[in-house]
């Protein structure tokens, strides 16, 4: 099915493993959402139980698991915030519902009844290991989309990918946060290169 290709340069003309990364930074970064929940969680119902004192096992209270220590997010917490709901369906039609939200992880929905075809857009902050630079990480990013197409006059650098997982997805750099939002789309053909990229000016101001 075609795609819309603004004015860039492709960095690379032969496809790699380039979805793999990026997707095991999207389910490092959901997994990490997760993962302080249940700690907050933890922690919660350990508050309430102060007034049994020190646990006499000598437990310890639970640690995320190493790869989360690892990773650090370059993005908001609640990416939720970054954009209106009106905005979302400006650029997609409507009605919206918005879906699955957490900590560095924001969906919306548009159901169209006439194909029985579901729009799914979200934003993702990336991640980035413990010790590297923001401008290493960015890099890093670059490097492992080898199809990726390069996009001027977005931010601090972006570019346009086709993901497995994610659809459509442009990844920019604003300063010190790198941020993804994608759409999975019925019909690619409809201006969704363009569609993300205002999204992604929208993001750009409220960072």
């Amino acid at each position: 099915m075609p795609h819309d290709r603004p004015n860039d340069q492709r960095a690379g003309s032969s496809p790699g493993p380039s979805g793999r990364s990026r997707r095991q930074r999207v389910v490092a970064a959901v997994a990490l959402a997760l993962t302080v929940s249940l700690l907050g969680a933890c922690g919660s119902a350990d508050a309430g139980a102060g007034d049994r004192g020190p646990n006499p096992a000598g437990e310890t209270a639970p640690q995320p698991p190493p790869g989360a220590q690892e990773l650090i997010p370059t993005g908001p917490e609640d990416p939720c915030v970054l954009l209106e709901d009106s905005e979302v369906e400006e650029q997609f039609g409507g009605p919206v519902s918005r879906g699955a939200g957490g900590r560095f992880h924001c969906s919306w929905s548009i159901d169209d009844p006439g194909t029985g075809t579901t729009t799914n857009i979200s934003v993702n902050a990336s991640l980035r290991r413990k010790g590297m630079s923001i401008d290493a990480t960015w890099a890093e990013l670059e490097s492992e989309d080898e199809d990726a197409i390069r996009l001027d006059g977005i931010g601090d650098g972006a570019y346009l990918v086709e993901d497995a997982v994610l659809g459509r997805a442009l990844t920019f750099r604003s300063g010190d946060s790198i941020l993804a939002v994608s759409a999975r789309v019925y019909d690619m053909s409809s201006g969704t290169d363009e569609k993300l990229t205002a999204l992604a000016k929208l993001i750009i101001e409220r960072l």
